[in-house]
């Protein structure tokens, strides 16, 4: 089970299966009817995240354990009111947290979230299996007989497996195996469908053809890399370490029969890069690449809150080729392990603090746009990510606990401030009296 609450108040989940194949009429009606489309057109709701979103979901997962990631499905096409919703599956979101993984829907149910996969984890005597410590999407496209299409997530495992959970069928459907202890990031790429990158704390970082289930390459990065991301063209990937080094891995030609293994020592196979501009002085915890206008880029945090935005270079360019565009303080990051999300247009990213605020920043800007406060709990953020629309802010914190915050529609809004007014009014007069 999964307790939801809004507002306080405790509203349960519109259940469904396959909730992203909805029909677009209803979607729309949906939205309609919570006030959200009228209010983004009308001008009621601000085009981005601001200070004003407030949180309008409370959720707790059932098993009362640290949420480890939240991730939305960037498979697709962005998600759109006006397409056809078999186009894009950008309205799904998963969450990994003890032997549990969900599936949300979080566009086709107006102000709800719609729960369509709540996959348990078993072990091989009916107990609870490991946990599960990570996950992402992967291109489902072309690997599913499913009329109506497929969503796959993948997941790592404590115990060093990978699961492929299919959203339709609601069940693993494939295994990888190999690592010998816990994966703890994974990593995909736009150019490489099928193709999957796994971090493991065994220090090695394995390339999988996902739908053949084997290793095509074992990289030997060694028990100090901390973070990955596979750069869009899937030439290469972003590696950080704890001593805050950045490194990056060639991939070279995947795809023989059997499985390559490439050294740390070995020349030509990566490089450390030296980033114009990029000091980081602590544990690199997330890295990324940021899509939209202006090349290639990466984003790397660091566990004391300092965050990076800087040119990346090419596979062909040196490794010092790269410079720094931006950088950011989090403030209150004290060792916050909390990792960043990026919309797929590159305009927006959020990180959280060890406190439980949630910021948002624009990545044109040195300004944070949005301070996003908790509800009650205050407690490391470990996990955040913004939809590609601009419209909501997840983070996860404390044992199971899921917020999702959102601009109040237009007529709930002035009703908001009406409120705050009466009470503001209301403590003026008592202390008058007093």
């Amino acid at each position: 089970m999964v307790s939801v609450k809004r507002d306080g108040v405790d509203v349960g989940l519109a259940g469904v299966r396959g909730g992203a194949k909805a029909s677009g009429k209803k979607a729309k009606t949906a939205l309609e009817d919570a006030g959200v489309v009228e209010g983004r057109e009308g001008g009621g709701a601000p085009a981005g995240p601001t200070s004003k979103m407030v949180v309008r979901t409370v959720l707790r997962e059932s098993h009362n354990r640290v949420i480890r990631k939240v991730a939305y499905n960037r498979t697709g096409a962005p998600f759109s009111r006006e397409a056809d919703p078999l186009e894009s599956s950008a309205n799904l979101f998963a969450t990994v947290g003890g032997n549990q993984c969900t599936v949300y829907d979080g566009r086709h149910f107006g102000e709800y979230m719609g729960l369509v996969v709540h996959y348990v984890h078993q072990g091989e005597d009916g107990g609870a299996g490991a946990e599960l410590t990570s996950c992402a999407w992967t291109d489902a496209r072309g690997q599913t007989n499913h009329p109506r299409g497929d969503d796959h997530v993948v997941v790592g495992t404590s115990d060093g497996e990978i699961l492929v959970i299919s959203v339709v069928e609601a069940a693993v459907t494939r295994k990888l195996v190999g690592h010998k202890r816990e994966v703890f990031q994974l990593a995909t790429s736009a150019s490489c469908p099928g193709r999957l990158l796994s971090l493991s704390r065994d220090g090695t970082v394995k390339l999988w053809s996902t739908y053949e289930e084997r290793c095509l390459c074992t990289y030997k990065v060694g028990a100090q890399t901390s973070s990955i991301a596979w750069s869009p063209d899937g030439a290469w990937f972003l590696t950080g370490s704890a001593g805050g080094v950045l490194y990056r891995w060639f991939v070279g030609p995947h795809g023989g029969d059997e499985e390559r293994v490439v050294e740390k020592k070995a020349a030509g196979s990566f490089e450390k890069l030296a980033v114009e501009g990029v000091d980081h002085k602590d544990q690199v915890d997330s890295v990324t690449f940021v899509g939209g206008d202006g090349g290639l880029r990466a984003m790397t945090k660091s566990v004391d809150g300092r965050i990076f935005l800087w040119q990346a270079p090419g596979a062909e360019d040196p490794a010092d080729g790269g410079s720094r565009i931006k950088a950011w303080r989090v403030p209150g990051s004290v060792k916050c392990y909390s990792d960043l999300d990026v919309t797929g247009d590159g305009m927006y990213f959020t990180v959280g603090n060890s406190s439980g605020q949630v910021l948002v920043f624009e990545t044109g800007e040195s300004d944070c746009v949005a301070k996003l406060e908790p509800h009650r709990v205050r407690e490391q953020v470990t996990s955040c990510a913004v939809s590609d629309d601009h419209e909501d802010v997840i983070a996860t914190l404390g044992d199971g606990y899921l917020f999702r915050y959102r601009h109040l529609p237009e007529g709930l809004l002035a009703q908001k401030e009406e409120q705050e007014k009466q009470q503001e009014k209301q403590e003026e007069e008592e202390e008058e009296e007093g």
